[in-house]
């Protein structure tokens, strides 16, 4: 009988430890999802600018809610690596400050100047660093979360 509570508790502990595991990887994949989501709301040419305009203005609106989120994800996921989670807040910052100035861009009809084919350029590479960096993250977590259940 005593195996039996045992061994319910067990399972009960694992899944319960998974549940939460899941709604970490779910935030994590939700700020991957609004960084890509920025991405293809940059315009190529002047033409788009005006279609993306409003969803862009909608989503640098989300930027600090996702960031909460995302400072809160890497503190339980990184919580071993805190220069790590600096770095990656460092880099969200950035990503939502290029926005911005590529937004500023649009408003003044100077797309297709150097200075914002630069800030486009600066903007996807640091996205692009930052989604990357969340795989690993949810790598990281998924295994740490294996090795402190068995």
């Amino acid at each position: 009988m005593i195996k039996h509570v045992f061994i319910t508790f067990l399972i009960f502990t694992v899944a319960f430890v998974k549940a939460q595991s899941r709604t970490t990887i779910d935030s994590l994949w939700e700020v991957k999802d609004y960084i890509q989501a920025l991405r293809e709301s940059i315009p190529n040419n002047v033409n788009q600018g005006a279609v993306k305009m409003t969803k862009l203005d909608s989503l640098i609106g989300l930027g600090t809610q996702n960031k909460k989120l995302f400072d809160k994800q890497l503190h339980l996921v990184l919580s071993d690596r805190q220069d790590e989670i600096k770095i990656l807040l460092r880099k969200y910052d950035l990503v939502l400050q290029s926005v911005i100035l590529v937004k500023t861009d649009m408003e003044q009809q100077q797309l297709n100047s150097r200075q914002a084919k630069m800030e486009k350029h600066y903007f996807y590479q640091n996205a692009s660093f930052l989604i990357d960096r969340i795989y690993f993250c949810v790598n990281y977590y998924k295994i740490k979360i294996e090795q402190n259940t068995h």
